[in-house]
Protein backbone atom coordinates (compact mmCIF):
# COMPACT_ATOMS: atom_id res chain seq x y z
CA UNK A 1 0.00 0.00 0.00
CA UNK A 2 1.02 3.67 -0.59
CA UNK A 3 0.69 6.18 2.18
CA UNK A 4 -0.96 9.22 2.48
CA UNK A 5 2.62 10.63 3.11
CA UNK A 6 3.90 9.36 -0.25
CA UNK A 7 5.65 6.47 1.49
CA UNK A 8 5.05 2.67 0.72
CA UNK A 9 4.53 -0.19 3.01
CA UNK A 10 4.56 -4.13 2.82
CA UNK A 11 4.78 -5.34 -0.72
CA UNK A 12 4.90 -2.12 -2.55
CA UNK A 13 7.98 -0.87 -0.61
CA UNK A 14 9.84 -4.33 -0.71
CA UNK A 15 8.97 -5.29 -4.53
CA UNK A 16 10.33 -1.40 -5.48
CA UNK A 17 13.68 -2.07 -2.96
CA UNK A 18 14.39 -5.39 -4.55
CA UNK A 19 13.62 -3.88 -8.51
CA UNK A 20 16.10 -1.22 -7.64
CA UNK A 21 18.75 -3.84 -7.52
CA UNK A 22 17.55 -5.67 -10.21
CA UNK A 23 16.29 -8.45 -8.62
CA UNK A 24 12.91 -9.67 -10.06
CA UNK A 25 10.55 -10.74 -7.12
CA UNK A 26 7.68 -13.26 -7.87
CA UNK A 27 4.89 -13.66 -4.97
CA UNK A 28 3.31 -16.98 -4.71
CA UNK A 29 -0.49 -16.94 -4.48
CA UNK A 30 -0.35 -19.56 -1.76
CA UNK A 31 -3.60 -22.03 -1.65
CA UNK A 32 -6.11 -20.48 0.69
CA UNK A 33 -4.58 -17.12 0.58
CA UNK A 34 -4.72 -14.08 -1.87
CA UNK A 35 -6.76 -15.01 -5.15
CA UNK A 36 -6.50 -18.46 -5.29
CA UNK A 37 -8.65 -21.10 -5.08
CA UNK A 38 -10.35 -22.30 -1.78
CA UNK A 39 -11.39 -21.22 1.54
CA UNK A 40 -9.35 -18.04 2.98
CA UNK A 41 -6.94 -19.09 5.59
CA UNK A 42 -7.83 -22.97 5.18
CA UNK A 43 -4.46 -24.99 5.56
CA UNK A 44 -6.36 -28.11 3.76
CA UNK A 45 -6.92 -30.64 6.15
CA UNK A 46 -4.63 -29.51 8.53
CA UNK A 47 -1.61 -30.61 6.75
CA UNK A 48 0.79 -27.84 5.90
CA UNK A 49 2.90 -30.03 3.88
CA UNK A 50 0.23 -29.27 1.14
CA UNK A 51 1.19 -25.55 1.19
CA UNK A 52 4.63 -26.64 1.45
CA UNK A 53 4.89 -28.59 -1.47
CA UNK A 54 2.59 -26.53 -3.31
CA UNK A 55 5.19 -23.67 -2.76
CA UNK A 56 8.39 -26.35 -4.14
CA UNK A 57 6.49 -26.27 -7.42
CA UNK A 58 6.40 -22.49 -7.75
CA UNK A 59 9.96 -22.35 -6.98
CA UNK A 60 10.61 -24.62 -9.59
CA UNK A 61 8.52 -22.76 -12.45
CA UNK A 62 10.24 -20.10 -11.29
CA UNK A 63 14.12 -21.26 -11.48
CA UNK A 64 12.81 -22.28 -15.13
CA UNK A 65 12.42 -18.91 -15.89
CA UNK A 66 16.05 -18.13 -15.72
CA UNK A 67 19.36 -19.78 -17.00
CA UNK A 68 20.82 -21.84 -14.31
CA UNK A 69 22.85 -20.53 -11.83
CA UNK A 70 20.57 -17.25 -11.50
CA UNK A 71 20.52 -16.34 -7.44
CA UNK A 72 17.78 -17.57 -6.20
CA UNK A 73 15.98 -17.08 -2.40
CA UNK A 74 12.81 -18.32 -0.74
CA UNK A 75 11.22 -15.43 1.75
CA UNK A 76 8.07 -15.47 3.19
CA UNK A 77 5.96 -13.95 6.43
CA UNK A 78 4.65 -15.52 9.68
CA UNK A 79 3.09 -18.34 8.37
CA UNK A 80 4.98 -18.18 5.18
CA UNK A 81 8.17 -17.79 6.65
CA UNK A 82 7.51 -21.51 8.24
CA UNK A 83 6.86 -22.53 4.55
CA UNK A 84 9.77 -21.12 3.27
CA UNK A 85 11.81 -22.93 5.76
CA UNK A 86 10.31 -26.06 5.58
CA UNK A 87 10.41 -25.86 1.91
CA UNK A 88 14.35 -24.51 2.07
CA UNK A 89 14.88 -27.83 4.37
CA UNK A 90 13.49 -30.33 1.86
CA UNK A 91 15.26 -28.83 -1.14
CA UNK A 92 18.49 -29.58 1.46
CA UNK A 93 17.50 -33.28 1.95
CA UNK A 94 16.63 -34.40 -1.05
CA UNK A 95 19.75 -32.94 -3.05
CA UNK A 96 17.13 -31.31 -6.11
CA UNK A 97 17.59 -27.90 -5.43
CA UNK A 98 18.04 -25.23 -8.41
CA UNK A 99 21.47 -24.52 -9.19
CA UNK A 100 20.92 -21.05 -8.00
CA UNK A 101 19.21 -21.32 -5.04
CA UNK A 102 20.96 -19.86 -2.41
CA UNK A 103 19.36 -19.73 1.34
CA UNK A 104 15.99 -18.23 2.52
CA UNK A 105 14.97 -14.11 3.90
CA UNK A 106 12.65 -15.03 6.69
CA UNK A 107 10.66 -12.25 8.51
CA UNK A 108 8.68 -12.64 11.68
CA UNK A 109 8.56 -16.39 10.86
CA UNK A 110 5.96 -18.51 12.94
CA UNK A 111 8.73 -20.70 14.78
CA UNK A 112 6.99 -20.52 18.15
CA UNK A 113 3.38 -19.81 19.48
CA UNK A 114 1.59 -20.14 22.81
CA UNK A 115 0.31 -23.07 22.57
CA UNK A 116 -2.73 -24.68 24.12
CA UNK A 117 -1.92 -27.84 27.12
CA UNK A 118 -0.96 -31.34 25.79
CA UNK A 119 -4.33 -33.27 26.54
CA UNK A 120 -5.91 -29.92 24.64
CA UNK A 121 -3.32 -30.52 21.18
CA UNK A 122 -4.32 -33.87 21.31
CA UNK A 123 -7.87 -34.22 21.51
CA UNK A 124 -8.24 -31.24 18.58
CA UNK A 125 -4.87 -33.19 16.66
CA UNK A 126 -7.01 -36.79 16.93
CA UNK A 127 -10.54 -36.35 17.28
CA UNK A 128 -12.10 -32.62 16.23
CA UNK A 129 -10.14 -31.40 13.32
CA UNK A 130 -10.46 -35.24 11.25
CA UNK A 131 -14.62 -34.74 11.66
CA UNK A 132 -14.45 -30.80 11.32
CA UNK A 133 -11.66 -29.36 10.20
CA UNK A 134 -13.38 -26.57 8.68
CA UNK A 135 -15.22 -25.78 11.80
CA UNK A 136 -14.58 -23.07 14.26
CA UNK A 137 -15.51 -23.66 18.24
CA UNK A 138 -16.51 -21.49 20.33
CA UNK A 139 -13.95 -22.30 22.77
CA UNK A 140 -10.92 -20.93 19.90
CA UNK A 141 -8.78 -18.19 21.13
CA UNK A 142 -8.87 -14.49 19.17
CA UNK A 143 -6.07 -13.74 17.04
CA UNK A 144 -4.26 -10.63 18.99
CA UNK A 145 -5.63 -7.20 17.94
CA UNK A 146 -4.55 -5.18 15.18
CA UNK A 147 -3.03 -2.29 17.60
CA UNK A 148 -0.56 -5.59 18.46
CA UNK A 149 0.25 -6.26 14.58
CA UNK A 150 0.39 -2.93 13.03
CA UNK A 151 2.24 0.20 15.12
CA UNK A 152 0.82 2.81 12.35
CA UNK A 153 -2.52 3.94 12.68
CA UNK A 154 -3.07 4.23 8.46
CA UNK A 155 -1.87 0.86 7.17
CA UNK A 156 -3.55 -0.77 10.48
CA UNK A 157 -6.77 0.78 9.10
CA UNK A 158 -6.15 -0.21 5.31
CA UNK A 159 -5.68 -3.93 6.51
CA UNK A 160 -8.33 -4.32 8.79
CA UNK A 161 -10.92 -2.38 6.57
CA UNK A 162 -13.08 -5.43 4.81
CA UNK A 163 -14.05 -3.27 2.12
CA UNK A 164 -10.39 -2.83 1.04
CA UNK A 165 -9.14 -6.27 0.97
CA UNK A 166 -12.15 -8.03 -1.49
CA UNK A 167 -12.87 -10.45 1.66
CA UNK A 168 -9.56 -12.28 1.37
CA UNK A 169 -8.38 -11.83 4.43
CA UNK A 170 -10.27 -13.12 7.98
CA UNK A 171 -7.96 -10.61 9.90
CA UNK A 172 -9.01 -11.12 13.90
CA UNK A 173 -10.87 -14.14 13.98
CA UNK A 174 -10.84 -17.44 15.50
CA UNK A 175 -8.73 -20.25 13.53
CA UNK A 176 -10.59 -22.84 12.33
CA UNK A 177 -9.81 -26.47 13.70
CA UNK A 178 -7.71 -27.33 10.58
CA UNK A 179 -5.70 -24.30 10.27
CA UNK A 180 -5.24 -24.36 14.30
CA UNK A 181 -3.85 -28.26 13.94
CA UNK A 182 -1.64 -27.64 10.33
CA UNK A 183 -0.10 -24.21 12.17
CA UNK A 184 0.96 -26.21 15.50
CA UNK A 185 2.37 -28.99 13.22
CA UNK A 186 4.10 -26.57 11.08
CA UNK A 187 5.72 -24.83 13.73
CA UNK A 188 6.36 -28.41 15.82
CA UNK A 189 8.08 -29.66 12.85
CA UNK A 190 10.29 -26.80 12.23
CA UNK A 191 11.58 -27.03 15.31
CA UNK A 192 12.72 -30.82 15.51
CA UNK A 193 14.16 -29.65 12.00
CA UNK A 194 16.47 -26.77 13.45
CA UNK A 195 19.37 -28.48 14.56
CA UNK A 196 19.62 -30.24 10.68
CA UNK A 197 19.30 -26.90 8.82
CA UNK A 198 22.37 -25.86 6.98
CA UNK A 199 21.23 -23.39 4.46
CA UNK A 200 22.01 -19.44 4.54
CA UNK A 201 19.28 -17.78 6.25
CA UNK A 202 18.57 -13.98 6.91
CA UNK A 203 15.93 -12.86 9.58
CA UNK A 204 13.94 -10.03 10.45
CA UNK A 205 11.94 -10.41 13.83
CA UNK A 206 10.50 -7.38 15.76
CA UNK A 207 11.51 -7.57 19.43
CA UNK A 208 7.82 -6.93 20.48
CA UNK A 209 6.39 -9.15 18.33
CA UNK A 210 2.83 -10.01 19.92
CA UNK A 211 1.51 -12.37 17.07
CA UNK A 212 4.98 -14.81 16.55
CA UNK A 213 7.00 -14.55 19.34
CA UNK A 214 11.31 -13.90 18.42
CA UNK A 215 11.93 -17.25 20.70
CA UNK A 216 11.78 -19.53 17.24
CA UNK A 217 13.51 -16.97 15.29
CA UNK A 218 16.21 -17.25 17.88
CA UNK A 219 15.97 -20.57 18.29
CA UNK A 220 17.00 -21.61 14.73
CA UNK A 221 19.53 -19.26 14.45
CA UNK A 222 21.19 -21.18 17.49
CA UNK A 223 20.24 -24.42 16.64
CA UNK A 224 21.32 -24.56 12.99
CA UNK A 225 24.11 -26.41 11.39
CA UNK A 226 24.45 -23.06 8.83
CA UNK A 227 28.15 -21.28 9.67
CA UNK A 228 27.72 -17.98 11.24
CA UNK A 229 29.19 -16.01 8.35
CA UNK A 230 25.87 -17.31 6.49
CA UNK A 231 23.54 -16.33 9.02
CA UNK A 232 21.92 -13.49 10.65
CA UNK A 233 19.31 -12.29 12.64
CA UNK A 234 18.16 -8.85 12.49
CA UNK A 235 16.10 -7.79 15.11
CA UNK A 236 14.09 -4.76 14.95
CA UNK A 237 13.52 -2.43 18.12
CA UNK A 238 10.11 -1.84 19.14
CA UNK A 239 9.30 -4.19 15.88
CA UNK A 240 5.65 -5.55 15.67
CA UNK A 241 4.23 -8.26 13.49
CA UNK A 242 3.82 -5.81 10.60
CA UNK A 243 7.01 -4.39 9.66
CA UNK A 244 7.02 -3.58 7.05
CA UNK A 245 4.05 -1.07 7.57
CA UNK A 246 5.84 1.20 10.09
CA UNK A 247 8.14 4.00 10.09
CA UNK A 248 11.23 2.14 9.90
CA UNK A 249 10.18 -0.27 7.11
CA UNK A 250 13.22 0.57 4.89
CA UNK A 251 15.73 0.11 7.20
CA UNK A 252 14.39 -3.17 8.04
CA UNK A 253 14.47 -4.46 4.60
CA UNK A 254 17.89 -3.01 3.81
CA UNK A 255 19.24 -5.21 6.18
CA UNK A 256 18.10 -8.31 4.23
CA UNK A 257 19.02 -7.05 0.64
CA UNK A 258 22.87 -5.97 1.77
CA UNK A 259 22.91 -9.67 3.30
CA UNK A 260 21.86 -11.10 -0.15
CA UNK A 261 24.52 -9.57 -2.27
CA UNK A 262 26.63 -10.42 0.29
CA UNK A 263 25.75 -14.11 -0.33
CA UNK A 264 25.85 -13.77 -4.01
CA UNK A 265 29.19 -12.18 -3.28
CA UNK A 266 30.57 -15.12 -1.62
CA UNK A 267 29.08 -17.51 -3.98
CA UNK A 268 31.26 -15.92 -6.61
CA UNK A 269 34.36 -16.46 -5.16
Amino acid sequence: MKCSDGRYCDMALRTRMMNAKGFAVYAHDQLGHGFSEGERFYIPNGDFTINRDDLLRFVKLVADEHPDGTPLFLSGDSYGGCLAFHAAHKLQTEGNAPAGFMGCALNCPAFDGDFPAWPVVLALRYILKPLFPRWTPFFMPHPITPERVWKEPEPRAFYTDQSENHGLVKGGKPFCLGTAEGLIRAIQSAQELFPSFCQPFHINHGSVDYGVPISGSEQLFKQSKTPPNKKELNIVDDGYHGLFSQLDAKDTFQHEIVWIEKMILQNKR
